[in-house]
């Protein structure tokens, strides 16, 4: 019972976010935004349809992400959740950005999702992403370069918007990190 509510209410949040990218008309608006000239972070923090991930960053020390992802000695490439998909992903499991909640925020779980969605190297789209990518966090992603190319089945919208220090792939939706579906099956548990 307990795995049909998780596997019902990872349905929705599928279906939820579907919904939200197929109406997505700020494709061009992302493409408009970025520069060579920007690092990762700067390339994030421009795109307006990326400020949640840019706001989840800001949570943490400038040392845990901020610095690091600037480091014009690295090399990342950072596949950024568009704000609908990691809206409601941050919503379903509690994650409020406000600084007003930053005492009751789990930065441990959001830092997860974070790490989860970057690579520590540079990997273009059309020739170097391999079938899968560990990430920061230390996971691994299944990559598919078939179209325009997918991250655990989640679909790029834009690729290859390179850096001075990597490259970041706009991608419709959020990958969810195992602590991340440990947390949700957790508030599945407590719904019933």
């Amino acid at each position: 019972m307990k795995k049909f509510k998780l596997i019902q209410q990872l349905s929705l949040i599928t279906i939820a976010l579907f919904l939200v990218t197929s109406c997505n008309d700020d494709d061009e608006e992302a493409q408009a935004e970025f520069s060579p000239n920007q690092n990762v972070l700067e390339i994030a923090g421009r795109i307006p349809q990326l400020s949640l991930l840019a706001d989840a960053i800001a949570v943490f020390p400038d040392s845990v992400l901020v610095e690091p992802l600037s480091n014009p000695e690295a090399n990342f490439t950072v596949f950024a959740p568009n704000n609908e998909t990691f809206g409601v992903v941050l919503d379903t499991l509690g994650l409020d950005l406000d600084p007003r909640m930053r005492d009751d925020l789990d930065t441990e779980l959001l830092l997860d999702i974070v790490l989860y969605h970057v690579h520590g190297s540079a990997a273009l789209s059309s020739s170097n992403l391999s079938s899968s990518l560990t990430m920061l966090n230390g996971e691994t992603t299944s990559v598919s370069t078939q179209g325009a190319g997918s991250i655990n089945d989640i679909d790029f919208s834009f690729v290859d918007n390179i850096g001075t220090n990597g490259i970041v792939h706009i991608i419709n939706g959020t990958l969810l990190p195992e602590a991340a579906v440990e947390a949700l099956e957790a508030t599945v548990e407590e719904e019933e």
